[in-house]
């Protein structure tokens, strides 16, 4: 048996069908942008071995420990490939003392020592940067409400289900990712003009190693980093303040934001080593309170204000890993 659709519900279906009809899209972004600019701030050339995930964080931290053990930088130069013989080349060709043995040498002290090495205005340094990752996913949401609606014929209202979309954009956060680096910096030094390295003086390291005058000190590099994660915090502190009580938690951030900036600061004023990592334990419980905040405040949606905080992770990851 036939049945006629009405105007009514054939409008109806028309609007659901709309809904249904929603688009969706998907960008994957991280901060590798972000880590790779901080690591070459100041001039630092910089060498990238492979990039590897979570699944080979394993032989990626087996590769630097089996370095260490066996004092042979071996394991650890086999995840990067010809641009760091290339770059090698460039080192030597301007520090003409300097042989490879030298820099694969200088390379396997930062691996142990977790710092910069300085050698007579020479700087190298070992190590591996991580990347945050997460997926941004922006669709049309259906949504449905019921409005007063007047029947064109009869005249006489009633209360009728509407149909409509409202866009949303989640975050997920995804594995990060992790790539060895070598970074260099020569301080100082010009090229001569006949394209070859001006010759540049470089005594040889005692068999004991580095000078420690020569190395820049611990406590230097720790507040080096709080520093730059007090500045990153004030800086959203000051933007995020005229608009915090019309956010969701807004004036809790805010509490959370002062608590990790003064945490940051506290590094600084440390007299011991062992005040120095407590207070960078410290900094990283903050960090995880205001990340988790606002995460539930904007419900994954990191905005150009909050943003810059993300790269506050791998700052603390590196003056942990100094400890």
């Amino acid at each position: 048996m036939n049945r006629t659709i009405s105007p009514k519900r054939h409008m109806l279906l028309a609007a659901l069908a709309a809904v249904l009809a929603a688009t969706s899209a998907r960008a994957e972004e991280s901060n590798r942008n972000v880590v790779r600019a901080n690591l070459e701030q100041g001039g630092w050339s910089v060498v990238w071995g492979k990039n590897f995930t979570e699944a080979d964080w394993v032989r990626g931290l087996r590769a630097i420990a089996q370095s260490v053990a066996e004092e042979n930088p071996g394991p650890f130069l086999e995840w990067f490939g010809q641009t760091l013989d290339e770059n090698f080349s460039k080192i030597e060709r301007n520090l003409r003392s300097v042989s490879r043995r030298d820099l694969e040498r200088w390379i396997l002290q930062s691996l142990k020592q977790k710092q910069i090495i300085n050698y007579k205005g020479f700087l190298i340094e070992a190590g591996f940067a991580t990347y945050d990752r997460w997926e941004r996913v922006v669709y049309d949401e259906p949504r449905s409400r019921m409005e007063m609606r007047r029947e064109p014929i009869t005249g006489i209202e009633s209360e009728v289900p509407v149909f409509y979309t409202e866009r949303v954009e989640r975050r997920t956060n995804l594995p990060n990712w992790h790539q060895f680096y070598i970074r260099y910096r020569l301080v100082g030094h010009q090229p001569d003009q006949s394209g070859g390295g001006q010759e540049h003086e470089v005594n040889r390291p005692s068999q004991g190693g580095q000078r420690p005058q020569d190395r820049p000190s611990l406590k230097a590099q720790t507040d080096a980093g709080a520093r730059q994660i007090e500045q990153i915090t004030r800086r959203f502190i000051r933007e995020f303040s005229p608009i915090a009580g019309q956010v969701p938690e807004g004036e809790a951030v805010l509490r959370d934001a002062h608590v990790l900036a003064d945490a940051a600061v506290r590094v600084t004023e440390a007299r011991t080593k062992e005040q120095a990592e407590e207070y960078v334990l410290e900094v990283g419980r903050a960090w995880h309170d205001l990340h988790g905040r606002l995460e539930r405040a904007s419900g994954g949606q990191w905005g150009p204000r909050s943003r810059p905080l993300l790269q506050i992770s791998g700052i603390i990851r590196e003056l942990r890993s100094r400890f």
